[in-house]
């Protein structure tokens, strides 16, 4: 929602996930910071900076679920289920990034230029 001083303002999140001790971060995946990276929006950053850690700890086992919809959060993680809230949403997109290998591509395509190349004094410009 836009106002006439030009601020936007964010609707805030409702949830009875527990937020975690600390902000979240993943230096190994994400060393810019999930906001950084481009792969998440606005909303999806803030999610898993700070609900991150408890989001993965319910997902690994390591911290039970305290309320239904941690317990809901649980059954997702365990394929039980489909995700059907933001949380959900963004924390499985997060596995996906981190867990499925990047593509690389490059100018080249899927050969890598020949090294062989032999470089020879005829073709220098000495002649001119």
């Amino acid at each position: 929602m836009f106002h006439l001083s030009g601020v936007i303002e964010i609707n805030t999140m409702k949830t009875e996930i527990r937020k975690g001790v600390s902000q979240f971060y993943d230096d190994a995946n994400f060393p810019r910071g999930f906001n950084r990276s481009g792969e998440f929006s606005v909303a999806e950053s803030n999610i898993l900076t700070d609900y991150g850690l408890t989001l993965k700890k319910l997902a690994d086992g390591s911290l039970m679920p305290e309320n239904p919809e941690e317990k809901q959060f649980a059954d997702v993680c365990a394929q039980k289920l489909e995700a059907e809230t933001q949380v959900e949403r963004a924390w499985q997109k997060y596995i996906s990034l981190t867990t499925t290998p990047k593509k690389f591509q490059s100018i080249y395509g899927s050969h890598r230029p020949n090294d062989d190349f032999e470089y020879s004094s005829s073709d220098d410009l000495d002649d001119l």
